[in-house]
C-alpha cells in the first residue's frame, strides 16, 4: 500500500477526527503518503459547507507535514463539491497555492444532496441518475484547477431502488463522455473504497474496467476515511482488482506533481 488520496478530519462537517491521529494511523499501516481532502461545499443545501477559509486548515496541516516529514508525505488537499451557483467561491479556495491536490466531486444535484433519502422523492431511477451524471459531466468544465474526479457513482450509495446498480451497459451513454473527457484532460479517476454494503467501491470495479478499456490509466486509491480506523480500508483488495483489470501503477500528487506508484 502506498498512498491514501481521500481522507477527512475535523475540518469537515461530517468528521471529528484529529488530523494528527489520521496521519499517525497512516504511518502505522505503512503508507508512504496521506492526503487530507476536507470538504468544501459552498452553498450546500443542508448546510454542510465545510471549509469556507483555508487559512487555519493549511496552518494545521503544514505543521504536521513538517513534523512527520521523515515518516510520511502529508499532502494538503480539498474535496470540492461541485455546484453551479458556487463556482466563484470554490475557485477562490482552490486558488490557495498551499493546496496541492483537489478532488472534483458531485454531492448535490437537482437541488439536494443525493446522499439524503429525500433526494429521491418522486424520482424514478432513470430521472435521478440522469441528473446526477449530467452534473458530473458539467463539473469537469469548472474553471478552477482539480486533479481527480471523486467517487463516480456516488448516487448509488443511498439510492432506494430495488436494483439501483449502475451497470455499464445501461449507462455507458452517460459514462463514456465523462471518462473520455477525463482521459483527454489527464484527470485521475478515484477508486473510492467507502461504498455502500452492496458495493466494493465507487466507481464499481465494472466501471473502472470500462474506464481502462477506453484508455484511462490514471487511478488513485482513496478510502474516504472519516476516522483513523478506516485509513487505507480494503486497499489490498483494491490493488488486486486494479492489477486484474490491467493497471500497473496508481497515481497521487506529491510536491505539486503527479506521482505514480507501481502496483
Amino acid at each position: 500500500m502506498t498512498a491514501d488520496n481521500h481522507t477527512h478530519t475535523r475540518f469537515s462537517p461530517d468528521s471529528n477526527a484529529d488530523p494528527e491521529a489520521m496521519i499517525r494511523q497512516a504511518i502505522r499501516v505503512g503508507l508512504k503518503q496521506i492526503t487530507c481532502t476536507d470538504h468544501c461545499d459552498p452553498q450546500h443545501p443542508e448546510g454542510l459547507l465545510g471549509l469556507t477559509d483555508t487559512a487555519e486548515y493549511v496552518r494545521t496541516l503544514t505543521a504536521l507535514k513538517e513534523k512527520y516529514a521523515r515518516d510520511i508525505y502529508v499532502c494538503i488537499g480539498l474535496e470540492i463539491g461541485f455546484m453551479p451557483g458556487a463556482v466563484a467561491q470554490a475557485q477562490h479556495l482552490a486558488a490557495d497555492p498551499a493546496i496541492e491536490y483537489i478532488i472534483d466531486s458531485v454531492h448535490v444535484c437537482g437541488g439536494s444532496d443525493c446522499y439524503e433519502k429525500h433526494h429521491f422523492d418522486g424520482l424514478t431511477m432513470q430521472a435521478a441518475y440522469d441528473v446526477y451524471f449530467d452534473a458530473v459531466k458539467s463539473s469537469l468544465d469548472v474553471p478552477y484547477r482539480y486533479h481527480a474526479v471523486g467517487h463516480v457513482g456516488y448516487i448509488e450509495r443511498k439510492a432506494p431502488y430495488a436494483d439501483g446498480h449502475i451497470a455499464y451497459a445501461d449507462w455507458r451513454h452517460k459514462l463514456d463522455p465523462i471518462f473520455d473527457t477525463m482521459i483527454e484532460r489527464e484527470k485521475i479517476l478515484e477508486l473510492n473504497t467507502n461504498a455502500a454494503a452492496s458495493l466494493f467501491s465507487l466507481p464499481s470495479p465494472e466501471l473502472v474496467a470500462a474506464y481502462y478499456a477506453r484508455g484511462g490509466r490514471l487511478v488513485a486509491l482513496s478510502s474516504d476515511a472519516h476516522t483513523p480506523d478506516r485509513i487505507a480500508d480494503r486497499f489490498n483488495e483494491a490493488e488486486r482488482i486494479l492489477r486484474d483489470i490491467g493497471f500497473t501503477y496508481v497515481s497521487a500528487v506529491r510536491d505539486g506533481r503527479r506521482t505514480e506508484y507501481r502496483l
